[in-house]
């Protein structure tokens, strides 16, 4: 996938996961960052985003944990 306007794109994701850097305590989730290895070999920098337990927005949560990591997955059964 190819983004015409990186920083616009990051800004509505941060949106989509009610992101704000400046207050992790009301952030749904955390924006982390992570360095992947492409195809070709290069190295390059990758956002990701992480539940939050600590946010004040999930403290009633009631979490159910998807062992294998594929939540699209899980919620198609």
């Amino acid at each position: 996938m190819e983004l015409k306007d990186f920083d616009k794109s990051l800004v509505e994701l941060d949106k989509l996961e009610n992101y704000t850097k400046d207050n992790n305590l009301n952030c749904e989730y955390l924006r982390k960052e992570v360095k992947v290895k492409l195809e070709d070999g290069s190295i390059e920098k990758a956002y990701y985003y992480e539940y939050n337990p600590e946010s004040n927005i999930n403290e009633n949560d009631n979490l159910i944990p998807v062992s294998y990591g594929d939540w699209k997955v899980y919620m198609n059964k």
